[in-house]
């Protein structure tokens, strides 16, 4: 034979063999009409936002259609949601450190999955204390001081020989209207500081009040979580404010 004929031959036998091999995963492949559609299982909501307490009640669907609450198994990845046996979840707890929280629909005995994802929040009870650059213009007069001071507070001065003063007179009532109508409620207050101390649900709230043009700082002193989403378990820095005279 020749060194052409061999070549040839050698050729040839290649694409012979690969001709074969492309036969063989031919007829290895399983045969999928083209109609058949995969099951999809699915979730709805896809995903959702709940704060610490709140409940939401999923439902799961096979190709478009609900499945019964004992055709699927609901799981979640943290303990700090609880989900029942027909889909409804809820957050009983926050932790700050915690992402990626979901809960997962299988349906039983077989493979098909579905995942939600859960977004969670928690409630704050926040307590500032405004500070003042004057108590603004009094309703009151120094020459009425039974107005504005009790009478032991008035005999306490006159046994000590101290002066009734501007120091004595209490924060306007114009001022306190206007850091009323921000939002939240006025606890405590000092005439004598020329500080206001106001609970409220709303961090934001402290750049509204600094935008009033007799406020000089805001100064957050306490932190709690919201009693109604968690009775016992309280986190703060607190600070005890009462009424100074």
């Amino acid at each position: 034979m020749t060194k052409i004929k061999l070549f040839f031959f050698v050729i040839w036998e290649i694409l012979f063999l690969v001709a074969c091999q492309e036969n063989t995963k031919k007829d290895n492949e399983p045969l999928i009409p083209e109609d058949v559609v995969p099951d999809k299982l699915t979730i709805e909501p896809e995903s959702i936002d709940l704060k610490v307490g709140e409940s939401c009640q999923l439902v799961v669907k096979l190709n478009g259609t609900p499945l019964e609450g004992n055709e699927v198994q609901w799981t979640s990845n943290s303990s700090l949601l609880d989900v029942d046996d027909n889909g409804k979840v809820t957050v009983v707890d926050y932790d700050e450190f915690i992402s990626g929280l979901n809960v997962k629909a299988t349906v039983k005995g077989g493979q098909l999955f579905a995942i939600c994802r859960v977004s969670v929040h928690q409630l704050y009870n926040y307590k500032l204390r405004l500070i003042l650059k004057d108590k603004g213009r009094s309703e009151y007069s120094l020459s009425e001081p039974e107005r504005f001071l009790s009478s032991r507070a008035i005999e306490r001065r006159h046994k000590q020989d101290i002066d009734i003063d501007d120091l004595d007179l209490p924060i306007s009532k114009n001022y306190l209207a206007q850091i009323e109508e921000i939002g939240g409620t006025i606890i405590a207050q000092s005439k004598w500081l020329k500080t206001v101390c106001v609970q409220c649900p709303d961090e934001d709230l402290i750049d509204k009040y600094k935008e009033l043009p007799f406020v000089e700082d805001v100064i957050k002193v306490w932190r709690g979580k919201d009693r109604e989403q968690n009775q016992d378990n309280y986190e703060a820095y607190p600070l005890y404010i009462k009424n100074i005279q």
